[in-house]
């Protein structure tokens, strides 16, 4: 067979040529889209606006901050109960000079140490072990005051050497001091609200107390005046007396 019919014979029909054209435009079509810059999606859920948290932490300076194991003594089984991994801080109140210790836990910065440093906290090894202490606070963590014994382990016993130091100059700088309540998230328009009603009582009060002196002199003065009376007319009375009996002796 010669070359030329070969040919002939394996090559495509014009139709199916152009059948198999057809087919990739066809193709290309499917995935051609229509190109719109003006199309916008609409969030499914909508964000809350930004809210600024105050932690009381915005007027303080950090003394000290070191991360550590936090333990608290259950009373009611006699063991240490771990409270949470995070830094352990000693804060200073810039306005009033007032110390604290603040500790949140890693990741869901939860408080779990919130008190204030006083002239009698001491510090005192945690038996069997060489990088924790242990000490007696009026803790806020959850809110209200409750006497904890808490313990704090360190990396290594030079961190805990480091805590004890910074810990111990703390307590010197306070020196009567005054202590109150550590910071608490507040509502200041429901403080201001409060602080006016006080004030508006106080005032109150006071115009209350001025009507009641101001009546109690009316009445003082009332009866002094009538007592005043009565003498003078008993004096007259007394003189007249004498009077009329010099003139009877006379006659």
């Amino acid at each position: 067979m010669k070359p030329q019919q070969l040919n002939v014979l394996f090559a495509k029909p014009p139709a199916a040529l152009k059948k198999a054209d057809t087919s990739f435009d066809q193709d290309d079509e499917i995935y051609k889209t229509e190109e719109n810059g003006d199309i916008q999606f609409e969030p499914v859920v909508q964000m809350p606006e930004k809210v600024d948290l105050v932690t009381g932490e915005e007027v303080e300076k950090v003394l000290y901050s070191q991360r550590v194991k936090l333990f608290r003594f259950d009373t009611e089984i006699s063991q240490w109960k771990e409270r949470g991994v995070g830094n352990l801080k000693l804060l200073k109140d810039n306005q009033n000079g007032r110390l604290r210790v603040l500790m949140r836990r890693e990741q869901v910065l939860k408080v779990c140490a919130n008190h204030w440093i006083t002239t009698t906290m001491n510090l005192k090894p945690l038996s069997g072990s060489d990088r924790a202490w242990m000490w007696v606070a009026s803790d806020f963590s959850d809110g209200d005051a409750k006497l904890e014994q808490l313990a704090a382990k360190f990396k290594t016993p030079e961190l805990a050497e480091e805590f004890k130091l910074k810990f111990e100059e703390c307590r010197r700088l306070l020196l009567d001091i005054p202590l109150q309540t550590p910071h608490k998230l507040v509502n200041t328009g429901r403080t201001a609200q409060l602080i006016k009603q006080a004030e508006e009582m106080k005032s109150g009060l006071k115009n209350f107390k001025s009507f009641l002196t101001c009546q109690n002199k009316d009445d003082k003065s009332g009866d002094t005046s009538h007592s005043t009376s009565a003498v003078v007319v008993k004096l007259n009375s007394e003189s007249t007396a004498p009077t009329l009996e010099l003139e009877n002796y006379d006659l």
